[in-house]
């Protein structure tokens, strides 16, 4: 399997699921080879034969079948809580489940599994916030839907008391099941896996994790301060409205973002409002008019969150929220060292977490999950013919390409839109989901989540 990380997520490679059958064998090499597959399912990939000396010998050892009981262990058994939503997207994710997911995570990596088929809103969230013991009888929470149900499971998990614990100990999983996918397609594209349900499952089926960061968001209101947690994106403009607007057409899958990106570009509204944000520490960096990614600027990557925190929020008050120390007061001004930019024509503004923020959209190629930054790119000033060219180069990361785009990495930014009652309804996305217009402000949490990998 080649380790092809282009950003078309075309990899032409396929993961297979292949059925063995012993025929004539003794029960003890049965044992053996169902005791080796078990083994092979959990082994850090890639690690070849380091990975093969974790491996109990009475399995490498050829046994002999003399009627005594040879051991042969199992690896410990995986526990996960599935999470499946038969109404997201096009209305197949029971079906992927059913027939793609549970052969392989189940049958073949023998993971326990209580599944959850969720039937309204904010079930998921419901279940985990208030499921008593959560820690304690999973390991994973795997969502089958789209990322729409992966941020109601987040905000569920990070409004429970002993949410430090579940963060560092819990894995988070995705298979696609929804009209985005953009988390599962990130994940695929992370591991050098085609963007399939089979691949993901297969990821799922591991015992392994990689790090993730994840953005705290306060949604500034008039009276109160709201608290969510992003995984995708922050969409205003143009950008919000093809996520927020396109609802209606939930039916045709993805398509629905290409037929409002025409409509979009053809209404053209303006958009008007304050954009401050901490610049990124750009000394010793590659300052290139090409290096305006965290990546290509070479940005030294923040330390992890748990790195700092952990032994704070062990000895903290029961339920204390993260350690958020680069925002500013809610309803204060911002420090003197972040740069203001205002304007009465804003196009569009996009913040991505991921490189992949649907199947079909890749607006950062270069940003990597756990690089402790925030990708921000916004659009003013401009008219339709590169509103359209911004939209089209989503699909294939060319808008890192595009020097009309204001592009800037940042660990903290705060929004604040001008014209609330102006022109028709307008939309503020937190991972594709509506939020109050009104102001806000995010900060990057490095490394913070557990996502599944291999």
């Amino acid at each position: 399997r080649s380790r092809n990380k282009s950003c078309t997520g075309k990899n032409s490679d396929k993961v297979v699921r292949t059925e063995l059958k012993l025929i004539s064998v003794s029960f003890t090499t049965t044992r053996r080879w169902h005791s080796a597959l078990q083994w092979l399912i959990h082994l850090d990939q890639g690690q070849g034969s380091i990975a093969i000396s974790h491996i109990p010998q009475s399995i490498l050892t050829r046994a002999v079948d003399n009627g005594s009981q040879v051991e042969f262990p199992l690896p410990p058994k995986r526990r996960l809580l599935v999470f499946v939503n038969p109404n997201s997207g096009t209305g197949a994710a029971e079906r992927v489940w059913n027939h793609v997911s549970k052969p392989v995570i189940v049958d073949d990596a023998d993971c326990d599994v209580e599944l959850v088929i969720t039937d309204k809103q904010n079930h998921a969230r419901e279940y985990v916030e208030t499921y008593p013991d959560i820690v304690g009888n999973y390991d994973g929470i795997l969502i089958v839907s789209g990322d729409g149900l992966f941020y109601e499971v987040l905000q569920g998990i990070m409004s429970r008391k002993d949410w430090p614990i579940c963060m560092q100990r819990i894995s988070f999983g995705i298979i696609p099941g929804g009209s985005g996918n953009g988390l599962a397609t990130t994940v695929a594209h992370v591991c050098s896996l085609p963007n399939t349900s089979l691949s993901l499952s297969f990821i799922a089926s591991k015992a392994r994790r990689k790090c993730m960061d994840i953005q705290a968001v306060d949604i500034i209101g008039t009276n109160s301060v709201e608290r969510v947690y992003s995984f995708l994106s922050m969409e205003w403009g143009v950008n919000s409205y093809l996520d927020i607007d396109s609802e209606r057409a939930r039916c045709l899958g993805s398509s629905r973002f290409t037929l409002w990106a025409l409509l979009g570009t053809i209404i053209k509204r303006s958009y008007k409002g304050t954009l401050s944000y901490l610049p990124a520490d750009v000394d010793n960096a590659n300052t290139c008019d090409e290096g305006r990614t965290a990546k290509k600027l070479k940005l030294t990557k923040p330390a992890a969150y748990w790195d700092v925190h952990a032994e704070f929020h062990a000895n903290a008050p029961v339920g204390t929220a993260p350690v958020t120390s680069l925002l500013p007061d809610p309803k204060g001004g911002v420090p003197e060292n972040w740069t203001v930019v205002s304007d009465d024509d804003f196009q569009t503004m996009l913040t991505v977490n991921i490189p992949w923020i649907a199947t079909d959209a890749c607006p950062a190629p270069d940003t990597s999950i756990d690089d402790g930054y925030i990708q921000m790119m916004y659009l003013r000033k401009h008219g339709r013919f590169n509103l359209l060219l911004y939209l089209l180069a989503l699909e294939d990361g060319g808008v890192q390409e595009q020097q009309f785009v204001d592009q800037i990495p940042t660990r903290a930014f705060r929004l604040q839109p001008c014209d609330k009652n102006v022109g028709g309804k307008r939309y503020i996305a937190i991972d594709g989901e509506e939020i109050e217009y009104t102001s806000i402000q995010i900060e990057n949490l490095c490394g913070f989540l557990n996502i599944m990998s291999v």
